[in-house]
């Protein structure tokens, strides 16, 4: 009798050379995809962790239905199972014969005929030579391709040749059948015959895991589903209860990039190497206390992993709510931090980095996005300006070790060019980024 049994299988990959760890690519990783983390003691190699502490037990009449966003773990998972990939922790124990769909054309030799590609197909599906013969025509009538399959298979269409892998990839019914994003095979009229043999060849098979972003795939073709997030399952049940589940988190999904973005940004602000400069853009009086940074980055972190049950979910409505109920105040606070940085970049040219210029240009994007929700903040943007660009001479003074004397005293630009992305004086300019930036009194 086919079962599959997963105990706390964990797959991760070594990415050599990667500059993974900078902060920039810290921030990407709230994306999606598996986790990424680097070795300890190594800046070269970082290591994705494509799946982490699955358990799964299947039995004869599963069809299990894999759903989540891209590059949730949903086909390293299929790989596993289909014996490609060995994981890193956990045991796999697969009994009874396994036919992965995830590339039906696979082992297919352009030069060789049709019927030399049905004999090479059907031993990588583990087929013996006599099984192979006993079905070739069968096969060969299925495709419809005729006399073409005395001629080699790069004289086909890539519909030709998806026929024939199909009509190879489906003549054994195998025990335990994986399927990934369904399948293609041609053209409107074979596709009705191809999904008619489908739904026969798949009767017949004990256990069917099938990975799709097709609900209706899903539910015609399961009983059961696994909701996956960054390499973990995150939900199990009926086919409609996780469907209905993931509708329900795709529909957050928005929402959570904005307040994981909005936390992450308060985290990296306050990196080691950043302190400083965040602290002398907010001034000594309104200084985040350590307790709070700690919070910011470790929830941070959390949420790229995606681990909402182990955030302080109370305290994360307290601190974004406190942040809606103070828009003035968060709004002059990055205009300091963006003038502060602008200043930075133009006064000393050893400060122009690529880590710099995105830190640039993603608080503009913020400033844009609070004054296009709140268009009362237009005219309290601009009032704040001034001060947010004195309280930045004093932090870029303080940061460069120079005297704020050598930092004219008002800014001389337009709220609407500090915010534009396209301007980034000091450059190529021939003018001086303190003239470009700022004006004597």
């Amino acid at each position: 009798m086919a079962s599959v049994i997963l105990k706390n299988v964990s797959v991760s990959f070594p990415v050599y050379s990667s500059a993974t760890r900078s902060i920039k690519n810290r921030l990407m990783q709230s994306a999606t995809g598996g986790q990424i983390r680097s070795e300890s003691g190594s800046d070269r190699i970082s290591v994705v962790q494509a799946l982490q502490d699955i358990n799964l037990k299947l039995e004869s009449g599963d069809r299990i239905g894999l759903v989540g966003h891209n590059g949730a773990g949903k086909t390293t998972l299929l790989r596993v199972l289909a014996g490609i990939y060995e994981p890193n922790e956990g045991c796999v124990d697969v009994k009874g014969s396994t036919v992965p769909l995830f590339d039906i054309s696979l082992g297919m030799d352009p030069e060789s005929t049709g019927y030399e590609n049905i004999l090479l197909r059907g031993l990588y599906l583990g087929l013996k030579r006599s099984q192979i013969r006993s079905r070739m025509d069968e096969i060969a009538d299925f495709t419809e391709l005729g006399d073409f399959l005395n001629l080699p298979i790069r004289t086909y269409s890539a519909g030709m040749q998806m026929r024939l892998a199909f009509a190879v990839s489906t003549s054994v019914a195998p025990d335990i059948l994986l399927i990934d994003e369904g399948i293609g095979a041609g053209d409107a009229a074979f596709l009705e015959k191809a999904s008619e043999r489908l739904k026969l060849f798949t009767e017949q098979v004990s256990i069917i895991v099938l990975s799709s972003h097709s609900e209706d795939l899903i539910r015609r073709m399961c009983n059961k589903a696994l909701l996956m997030e960054h390499g973990r399952v995150i939900g199990a049940g009926t086919t409609e209860n996780v469907l209905m589940q993931y509708r329900e988190l795709r529909g957050e999904a928005a929402a959570q990039s904005t307040l994981a973005h909005t936390i992450m940004t308060l985290a990296e602000k306050h990196e080691e190497k950043d302190v400083a400069e965040a602290q002398s853009s907010l001034g000594t009086d309104a200084e985040v206390p350590s307790d709070l940074r700690e919070w910011a980055h470790q929830t941070a972190c959390l949420l790229r992993a995606g681990r909402w049950e182990a955030v302080d979910l109370d305290r994360l409505v307290r601190e974004v709510e406190s942040i809606a109920d103070q828009s003035h105040e968060v709004i002059e606070s990055q205009l300091s931090y963006l003038s502060l940085q602008v200043l930075t970049w133009h006064l000393r040219e050893s400060e122009r980095s690529e880590l710099r210029r995105d830190l640039i240009g993603q608080v503009r994007r913020q400033i844009a996005l609070m004054i296009e929700a709140d268009p009362t903040l237009v005219e309290a943007s601009e009032s704040y300006l001034g001060p947010a660009y004195r309280r930045a001479r004093a932090g870029a003074a303080r940061h460069l070790k120079i005297e704020p004397s050598q930092i004219p005293e008002e800014c001389s630009i337009s709220l609407e060019t500090l915010l534009d992305d396209s301007w980034f004086p000091g450059v190529t300019s021939k003018v001086s980024a303190v003239q470009q930036i700022s004006k004597t009194t």
